[in-house]
């Protein structure tokens, strides 16, 4: 920051309150003394894009780290050569995991295991029925599991937007609700259409690879929900969606 040209921080809200802070996972706390400052900066971004939005994964870009998403953060003002140095040190030192790709690279949290209970904690909010032809769509956390498969058509629907919110609009926790895109009608109409023609689960699939799809992302992120649910073709195109790629996105 210019802090010479008045650029400085403007100070913290008064209070805590919805919508103006995220949940830090103390754990993190008890190990600042084995991290760099490089380190601790590139893990508090991708701790933003994961446990920020209640997933344990997360694609994300070197451009990301370096430079930001939006109004989400402003990058870790790290250069490139930086943040490769951290992630690498990171994996190492096993915070996170990573899956190379051609496109942008997944970035997982390392997640602890209860030994006693067999079971893991801190997983993904969003949960996806296998590709087995279950009817459902699972969305856990501090609220009780919904299935879609026991829900009305109305519910079904609604279940549909919040997951659209999840992995398309993923800022939706961010803004005001006068800021997230409308379940309109028109949208309610296009799903309800869809629905005769795809099962809940086809669906859910269909926004999952739209949402892993940086060109799709790019170009038609913002085009709505009514938009991405205007055809059955449109739902066909991204049901079928495979890795293209994407000559502008680093391998790392």
């Amino acid at each position: 920051m210019d802090f010479e040209n008045g650029t400085k921080f403007p100070g913290f809200p008064p209070k805590r309150a919805p919508g103006n802070f995220w949940c830090y996972p103390q754990i993190v706390c008890l190990y600042w003394h084995d991290l760099v400052g490089s380190e601790q900066k590139v893990l508090d971004c991708i701790l933003r894009h994961t446990w920020g939005f209640d997933k344990a994964k997360d694609r994300i870009s070197l451009s990301q780290l370096e430079h930001g998403v939006g109004q989400i953060h402003h990058g870790s003002g790290l250069s490139k050569k930086q943040i490769i140095r951290a992630l690498r040190l990171l994996e190492a030192k096993g915070f996170i995991k990573s899956v190379k790709s051609s496109r942008t690279n997944e970035y997982s949290l390392v997640i602890e295991e209860h030994k006693k209970q067999g079971t893991k904690v801190n997983k993904s909010s969003l949960q996806m029925s296998p590709e087995t032809g279950d009817e459902s769509i699972h969305i856990t956390g501090d609220k009780s599991v919904h299935t879609i498969k026991s829900l009305s058509i109305e519910g079904t629907i609604e279940k549909i937007y919040e997951l659209y919110l999840q992995k398309i609009f993923p800022g939706s926790s961010e803004v005001s609700e006068d800021e997230k895109p409308r379940l309109t009608k028109k949208a309610k109409n296009k799903i309800r259409d869809r629905l005769r023609e795809f099962k809940p689960n086809q669906i859910s699939k269909a926004i999952r690879n739209f949402a892993d799809n940086d060109w799709q992302m790019r170009n038609n992120g913002t085009r709505g929900i009514a938009w991405l649910f205007d055809s059955e073709d449109r739902v066909e195109q991204f049901l079928n969606l495979g890795k293209l790629d994407d000559f502008s996105t680093e391998n790392y």
